[in-house]
């Protein structure tokens, strides 16, 4: 794939930290609260960094096996990655991250009638297989095709059904209005293409539908823990409700996040943005 891409993953992280599938509690930090109507514009970004919880360790799920996918305090400067590249680095392992769902996705999703859903980015596919057990009707894209593979695997052996498509998003363009609830978790890009992803993603929300961003705050990076060390690939809640501006979506939360990580020397606060807004019927 001609497309090269950045990975702020793994490679860049202080010490590996899951951004949200600890049962620990994630608290509001100080951060602007931007409820307002908003519309979309430009922006795009693409991570989500491997789990450091022990109780990750080791664990099994129907035969599914996680590990962690660093060892401590490994940073490496910009590496270029494609398809391909993304594909061995899925390859190398069972499971990059845990199978576990990311905690904000639950807490958000509570009280949401199932409907359709859309995971973008959405990797080994833990998100979108919790989204089908709970009744939703789950469509996973991912440029990554050893990660679909992976989150077939998860489904099957979850009992769940859930559509997995192999896409650039850049490229791709999901249905105008169509899902009920559209996920965009921990995308790590630079701003030039984090935008055109968020405006495709949101026209795809349908009337009465929810949209939730989730990312490593830009305040992470001298504030918190974990979480990639550029930052041309960390943004605001701000910066998403900017992006969003002429999409049609209602802001009803725009905030920096606190999410505390239990690491092997205590526990550690990292800082994430939370966009969740809806399309009105």
């Amino acid at each position: 794939m001609a497309q090269r891409r950045i990975d702020f993953l793994s490679l860049m992280y202080k010490k590996s930290s899951d951004p949200g599938n600890s049962p620990t509690a994630s608290r509001q930090s100080k951060g602007p609260n931007l409820g307002a109507l908003v519309h979309a514009r430009r922006h795009r970004g693409l991570a989500e960094s491997p789990s450091s919880e022990r109780r990750a360790r080791g664990r099994r799920t129907r035969g599914l096996r996680t590990r962690h996918a660093l060892q401590d305090n490994v940073r490496v400067g910009s590496t270029p990655m494609d398809k391909s590249t993304w594909d061995r680095r899925y390859a190398e392992r069972e499971f990059v991250w845990t199978v576990e769902p990311n905690r904000l996705l639950v807490q958000e999703a509570e009280g949401l009638r199932p409907g359709r859903a859309l995971d973008l980015a959405c990797g080994e596919g833990r998100n979108a297989v919790w989204l089908a057990e709970h009744g939703w009707q789950v469509t996973g894209v991912d440029f990554a095709a050893v990660g679909l593979e992976k989150a077939r695997r998860l489904a099957s052996a979850r009992g769940v059904e859930a559509e997995w498509i192999a896409a650039d998003l850049l490229e791709y363009r999901p249905e105008p209005r169509s899902f009920d609830l559209v996920l965009v978790l921990y995308l790590q890009l630079p701003a030039s293409e984090r935008t055109p992803v968020l405006r495709a993603a949101a026209n795809a929300v349908a009337d009465d539908g929810t949209f939730l961003v989730v990312a490593h705050d830009s305040s992470n990076l001298e504030n918190g823990y974990g979480g990639p060390q550029h930052a041309e690939v960390l943004y605001t809640a701000k910066e998403v409700v900017a992006d969003l501006d002429g999409s049609g979506l209602l802001i009803e939360r725009a905030e920096r996040v606190e999410r505390t990580v239990e690491t092997p020397d205590g526990v550690q606060v990292a800082l994430d943005a939370l966009v969740r807004a809806s399309r009105s019927a």
